[in-house]
């Protein structure tokens, strides 16, 4: 009996180290989606694109005023369809943002009407204040 019982502690053992191996090779690996993810945010600056992180499956809630709103947060301007195809190749559900969608000009007309974007005569979205226009570029 005593022999089955060091056989289990031996056992019981070898998985609490693997646990803690387990634990900090998940940790390592956080961390350096982490690092990744900030470099990839700094490179998109220097490209001088928006960044909007990647959507996944648990992201698929964000509205299309959501996503239009943090895609002009980088203060140029676009036209419907520079949006659209900014937001699809950002992973956006193209669904929602296509052509015969209400939803999406919906959503530019709710920002509108929220102040938080602009139009032009020529139909060209901004946001209200951009940095463009701080400086002075934008008339």
């Amino acid at each position: 009996m005593d022999a089955w019982k060091a056989a289990l502690d031996d056992q019981l053992t070898g998985w609490r180290l693997r646990a803690r191996t387990l634990t900090a090779e998940i940790a390592r690996l956080q961390s350096e989606r982490d690092d990744l993810e900030q470099k990839l945010k700094a490179a998109e600056i220097l490209l001088g694109r928006p960044h909007i992180p990647e959507m996944h499956e648990e992201d698929r809630a964000l509205t299309v005023r959501e996503a239009i709103a943090s895609l002009m947060q980088d203060g140029k301007s676009r036209n419907p369809n520079e949006i659209r195809a900014a937001l699809i190749a950002a992973g956006y559900d193209a669904s929602k943002v296509g052509t015969t969608s209400g939803a999406f000009y919906n959503a530019l007309t709710r920002l509108i009407e929220k102040s938080v974007l602009v139009k032009s005569e020529r139909g060209v979205y901004r946001l209200t204040s951009s940095p463009e226009e701080d400086k002075g570029i934008v008339g």
